[in-house]
């Protein structure tokens, strides 16, 4: 490569020189021809001996590239040393995996996926399900079959008699002296209902049902007070609420100011 360096920077001084040389007879020709001439011999002797030597130069080629061998001492020494430890621990070649930190809601999903919150959730789920139908049907009267039977079968038990206008105030009466008020006030709602079936307001019918009385109450104004007095009825004679003389006159009071309002 040096020899190579060298053969260049030769050659580029022999041009130089060569165009020195050439460009010197033009300065010369004004002053004498003979020099001019004698010059230009000189030249072309320095010019052939130049370009013998760079001929000869030219016909050298460079050395071949020889591999050198590392000695297995050198690399065993160099396989100790402190500073190329890595080299031989696989472990370092091996590409490390970028670990994932886990945030809040890796947490909050991770309670949720768990089979014991999964299973109290669903027991939950079912028991606000069936919390919901029950006071649908309860707040809407849907448990219109259950009050249908129980109202025949209190009707059938009642001779046909007794459910005549006339007898009805003397019924509650004798309810209310013997304290059965539960009673008394099943009376007092079948005294309002022949009142409404007088006034054609409803008509009345044995196995008829409280909820179509209040779709045939529901035009008129009325409507509300004896929503009131049905819910009341319900709960105290087929839930079979006890209720005190005290609250029995409340309720007494009721009926009878409904009664004078229609």
């Amino acid at each position: 490569m040096i020899e190579l360096r060298h053969y260049i920077f030769r050659r580029l001084s022999f041009n130089f020189f060569l165009l020195m040389v050439c460009s010197m007879p033009f300065h010369l020709h004004a002053q004498d021809d003979t020099d001019s001439i004698l010059l230009n011999s000189d030249s072309a002797v320095v010019a052939s001996d130049d370009d013998n030597y760079d001929q000869n130069k030219s016909t050298r080629l460079p050395e071949e590239a020889s591999f050198r061998r590392v000695p297995d001492t050198t690399v065993g020494r160099m396989k100790k040393e402190k500073d190329f430890a890595y080299a031989n621990d696989p472990g370092y070649w091996i590409k490390q995996e970028k670990k994932y930190s886990k945030g809040f809601w890796d947490y909050v999903f991770g309670f949720f996926e768990s089979t014991a919150v999964r299973v109290i959730f669903y027991i939950l789920l079912g028991g606000l399900i069936i919390f919901v139908l029950y006071r649908v049907i309860v707040l809407n009267d849907l448990f219109i079959f259950y009050a249908s039977k129980k109202q025949k079968k209190n009707f059938e038990e009642t001779p046909t008699q007794e459910l005549e206008p006339g007898m009805i105030d003397a019924r509650i009466k004798e309810s209310i002296d013997q304290k059965q008020f539960s009673l008394a006030v099943r009376y007092l709602y079948l005294k309002t209902l022949y009142a409404l079936n007088d006034k054609n307001w409803i008509q009345f019918h044995v196995e008829a049902t409280n909820k179509e009385y209040l779709n045939q109450l529901s035009s008129y104004k009325q409507i509300k007070e004896f929503r009131f007095l049905t819910q009341v009825y319900e709960y105290v004679w087929y839930g079979k609420f006890d209720i005190s003389e005290q609250q029995f006159l409340l309720v007494y009071q009721d009926f009878k100011n409904f009664q004078t309002a229609i």
